[in-house]
């Protein structure tokens, strides 16, 4: 029962690997269907290398690819997350001052609308503004 259950050989599944990028990478007519060209290129490479230096150093190769493969991975997603940072600080630095300029017509506007009608001219006051807070963030 438990030799059904088994993982194939390593190497049945490298050459499984293998044949599913080379399937993706060679596409129609030769035109790549990996989503960078260098990965494609960087797939030949290590296949002709692996095809030169025999079965032994087979997984070594495989490897060394799937090594290059996460560095790539890891940098695009670094590049990335730098992007976001760079926009949240850019908003977080447009943010804070409308706030401030905000709050600072808020309060005088509300002792007047409190003044002049009471708890009604309180409410339309805030009311106003924060109908002004959600016209400023639509821009």
């Amino acid at each position: 029962m438990w030799a059904r259950l088994s993982m194939p050989p390593k190497s049945s599944v490298t050459r499984q690997i293998i044949r599913a990028l080379l399937a993706r990478a060679d596409g129609a007519e030769g035109s790549s269907c990996l989503a960078r060209p260098e990965t494609a290129l960087e797939l030949r490479a290590a296949l002709g290398a692996r095809r030169e230096l025999g079965d032994d150093y087979e997984e070594l190769v495989i490897e060394r690819f799937l090594r290059q493969v996460e560095q790539a991975i890891d940098a695009r997603v670094e590049a990335r997350l730098a992007e976001y940072e760079r926009r949240r600080r850019r908003a977080a630095l447009i943010t804070t001052p409308r706030l401030i300029l905000l709050l600072v017509f808020a309060i005088p506007l509300t002792a007047v609308g409190g003044f002049t009608a009471g708890l009604p001219g309180i409410l339309t006051a805030w009311a106003g503004v924060l109908i002004l807070h959600f016209l400023s963030w639509r821009r």
